[in-house]
């Protein structure tokens, strides 16, 4: 039997960054996403720019589509998310899978680690491509 990928986004949120402030911090996310187990880590595309602009794809600002490969790799990467938003000591990241969010951020909470056992749980048991 062979184990299916799931893909899930990475929204990077930090009211003090602009536009290219949230792009830059998605990259540097996705460096350390990218020294995981991953299949595929990029920005999400939003769609197609309208006609009579320049650019084909439309890039959603702080925000990352990653491949993973096993759902040990899914709750690796939500350990690297901690880290770096600890050592941020600011702003937030949310993921999806599917349906299901959890939003991570800079500050610990003692029901964080049922929340997030709670997201994997739930995420793993849908069927998602």
């Amino acid at each position: 039997m062979t184990e299916r990928s799931t893909s899930v986004e990475f929204i990077v949120e930090d009211e003090s960054l602009d536009a290219e402030g949230l792009d830059s911090a998605a990259r540097e996310l996705a460096e350390e996403l990218s020294e995981l187990e991953v299949l595929d880590v990029r920005p999400l595309s939003g769609g197609t720019a309208p006609p009579g602009t320049r650019g084909g794809e439309i890039e959603l600002t702080g925000t990352l589509i990653a491949l993973l490969s096993t759902p040990g790799v899914v709750i690796a990467s939500i350990e690297l998310v901690k880290e770096w938003l600890s050592r941020r000591g600011r702003g937030a990241v949310t993921l999806k899978i599917g349906d299901n969010s959890l939003q991570l951020d800079s500050v610990s909470s003692s029901d964080r680690e049922k929340l997030i056992d709670t997201f994997v749980q739930r995420s793993m048991s849908n069927d998602h491509e």
